[in-house]
């Protein structure tokens, strides 16, 4: 998995932006905090940076943003100090540390390489100063494409509007398709600008209630249209984002894996589930599984199956606890044990809760076979 590292004098200054950045990637890309030494004043710790770099230098290539000072000489000191070979996997960037972090975290979940995302967070300022005024006018976008070969509009009701969060789901899902995918603010008439950077999103300013217009022109441009129409109308929670498998990025030199989309993931942490059930199974650990962030991860696997994941699981497990209570002569405790419940009690407890007997009635009841287990 590619890695984004962020540097600082401050241990909170560190954490928060990973969790800004962790917020865009819903667990697609691993985000490491460095750099604070322990105590005051802030200072910059060649220990933690060094350990840092040396856990990702072995992956698919980091990047890396610093704040100032003695973290960029700090980070370069331990670089250096790293095998040749090891080092080359690992890109130290002179971006601005939060913006820079965030744009490039969306491009790096998408599968941009570590190159692409430091040219996207060496220019992460630009929205910045549009929007408030200090900037020039952005030059990049288009006052209007004629020839689209598909085109949709959409009112934004996301509460935070197309930023941050939302935004970085929009540029990672706009990014798995081959065509030219572009995206405007009706409301405030702006260019259009590409959807596959968080930087010119991020242009758009666009807030709760207004209209955007989402165009595309390729091969796969009605497929690309249509998918990030329902992800800004489901308020970015529930559409499966992924296309075919043809649909790789071409401008990406050296892709990343992302992780699968939402359907392939529920379906991956079935798979697990049916094969794990027995063990002391987390929703943040499985979640972790397949890439995703636990809270959105919640969403999607109810979204596809009609229940949450801890019931599904407790489902499987209690299937499992039917058929071992009516075919083996093994001990109540033992049939908890061996489908994943730690606690006899409480295990016999959700057993009656579900089926209305509890186990030991369960099985006098169904061990002769004269009646069918209820499913």
């Amino acid at each position: 998995m590619v890695s984004l590292v962020i540097v600082s004098h401050s241990t909170r200054v560190a954490e928060g932006v990973r969790e800004l950045a962790e917020q865009v990637t819903r667990g697609r890309v691993r985000v490491v905090a460095a750099g604070a030494v322990t105590g005051t004043p802030p200072g910059t710790c060649y220990d933690s940076v060094r350990r840092a770099l040396e856990t990702v230098a072995n992956e698919d290539g980091a990047l890396v943003l610093v704040d100032l000072g003695s973290a960029i000489l700090t980070t370069q000191m331990a670089l250096e100090d790293l095998p040749a070979a090891r080092r080359r996997r690992i890109l130290l960037c002179e971006a601005p540390l939060v913006e820079g972090a965030v744009a490039a975290a969306a491009l790096l979940a998408a599968g941009a390489s570590v190159e692409e995302a430091a040219a996207e967070a060496r220019g992460a300022l630009m929205p910045k100063m549009v929007q408030m005024g200090v900037g020039p006018a952005a030059a990049s976008g288009w006052t209007h494409r004629p020839d689209w070969d598909a085109m949709a509009m959409v009112t934004v009701t996301h509460p935070l509007g197309l930023h941050a969060e939302p935004a970085g789901l929009f540029v990672q899902a706009a990014s798995r398709y081959q065509s030219d995918v572009r995206v405007h603010n009706v409301t405030r008439n702006t260019r259009w600008f590409s959807a596959k950077s968080m930087n010119n999103v991020s242009l758009l300013n666009v807030r709760r209630g207004q209209e955007i217009a989402i165009a595309a022109s390729g091969p796969d441009a009605a497929t690309a249209v249509s998918t990030l129409k329902r992800l800004v109308e489901s308020d970015f929670a529930s559409v499966d984002a992924s296309p075919p498998a043809s649909a790789a990025r071409p401008h990406c030199s050296s892709p990343h894996p992302v992780g699968p989309g939402p359907g392939a993931a529920v379906r991956d942490a079935i798979a697990f589930v049916q094969a794990h059930y027995s063990k002391p199974l987390t929703t943040a650990g499985v979640a972790e599984r397949v890439f995703f962030h636990p809270r959105y991860f919640c969403t999607v696997f109810k979204a596809y199956t009609g229940v949450s994941f801890v019931e599904y699981l407790t489902r499987v497990r209690l299937a499992r606890a039917r058929d071992l209570l009516t075919r083996t002569d093994l001990d109540v405790s033992d049939v908890a044990s061996r489908v994943g419940f730690k606690d006899p009690n409480y295990f016999s407890r959700v057993f009656k809760r579900s089926q209305g007997l509890s186990p030991r009635e369960f099985r006098r009841q169904y061990c002769a076979g004269l009646n069918p287990p209820p499913v």
